[in-house]
């Protein structure tokens, strides 16, 4: 009985995070990324939000760049690789369809 709980709980979250998402890039022109950066200073609390933010995301480019970019972290293989970054973050704005010469403050 606990795991249909669960499962319900989790399907309702989803559904709810879903809706709540579409109704804020609606009436703030932002999505999550931008909403999470903005409101955020840099650090950790910033950095957990992004990082779940990429996790729970249903966008194909945002889920293979997290894959990618961390396969490459556990072999250690990302120091000094900014243009890996940048490509990333490219692919991000495109993805999220964010202006970013109106948004120069998400890109850096």
């Amino acid at each position: 009985m606990y795991e249909l709980w669960v499962t319900v709980r989790t399907v309702l979250y989803l559904r709810f995070r879903s809706v709540l998402k579409w109704f804020l890039r609606k009436t703030t022109k932002l999505c999550e990324l931008q909403r999470l950066c903005y409101a955020n200073n840099v650090g950790a609390k910033r950095t957990k939000g992004v990082e779940y933010s990429i996790c729970m995301s249903q966008s194909q480019v945002l889920r293979k760049i997290n894959v990618e970019l961390s396969r490459l972290a556990e072999q250690q293989l990302l120091t000094n690789k900014w243009i890996l970054f940048e490509k990333a973050i490219d692919a991000t704005a495109t993805d999220k369809r964010i202006d970013t010469k109106v948004h120069i403050e998400f890109v850096f």
